[in-house]
C-alpha cells in the first residue's frame, strides 16, 4: 500500500507526528502557499522539479502539487521555511523520493 504524503499546495496539514506540527503548521501553510502563488506560471500552473532531486524528468504541470523539503524537516529544522530547500513534486515523484530514502 502507498504511503499518503499531506503536503500539498492549497492545504496547511502537516503530519500530527512532527514535532513541528502544533507550533509551525499554520505557519507553514502560509509560507507555502504564497511560495505556490509565487511559482505559478500564467496559465496557474505549478511543474514538478524531480529533475533537481536526480529523478527522470516528468514534465508534468499541475494547479497544486506536492511541496518537498530536500533535506528533512526533522533532520534539520533550521530549513524548515528555507524556499532553497523546497521543490515542488508530483503525488507519483514525492512517494519515489520518499521510497528512495527509506
Amino acid at each position: 500500500m502507498k504511503s499518503k504524503s499531506s503536503f500539498r499546495a492549497g492545504t496547511s496539514r502537516l503530519p500530527r507526528t512532527s514535532k513541528l506540527y502544533k507550533s509551525d503548521s499554520s505557519k507553514w501553510g502560509e509560507f507555502r502557499d504564497a511560495k505556490a502563488e509565487r511559482d505559478r506560471d500564467e496559465e496557474g500552473l505549478l511543474y514538478c522539479q524531480d529533475y533537481l532531486l536526480g529523478l527522470p524528468r516528468c514534465n508534468i504541470g499541475s494547479p497544486e502539487l506536492d511541496c518537498h523539503h530536500i533535506v528533512g524537516r526533522e533532520s534539520r529544522p533550521s530549513l524548515y521555511f528555507d524556499e532553497s530547500n523546497l521543490v515542488w513534486l508530483t503525488r507519483d515523484c514525492h512517494e519515489k523520493v520518499h521510497a528512495h530514502e527509506n
